[in-house]
């Protein structure tokens, strides 16, 4: 056998001897100093186009609140900005107003 092939096989069973297995310690995130991993497991208003309203306890699609926004603009209100439940609710609650007065 060669002289080099004999030393490179020396070496490949050195290194195979030094070879630590990865048992998911070694993993980046798995050790201290390392932030915990959070998923988050919950839906929230920016998840779904459809919202609940606490008011009248209907759901509302963004589509269902455009027309009552189309209709709140109708009676001079200012004007809202995005699909909130805090919008949809400005929105009922004035609607709502307006229904009893008539």
């Amino acid at each position: 056998m060669n002289i080099l092939k004999k030393y490179q096989l020396i070496t490949m069973i050195k290194k195979w001897k030094e070879f630590n297995e990865v048992n998911g310690n070694e993993w980046p995130g798995g050790g201290p100093g390392w932030p915990d991993t959070v998923y988050p497991n919950t839906l929230d208003d920016s998840d779904t186009n459809i919202k609940l309203c606490p008011v009248d306890d209907v759901m509302y699609t963004q589509d269902d609140y455009q027309d009552l926004y189309m209709d709140y603009l109708k009676l001079g209100e200012p004007p809202l900005h995005g699909f909130t439940t805090a919008n949809l609710n400005t929105v009922v609650i004035k609607l709502g107003e307006t229904k009893q007065d008539s």
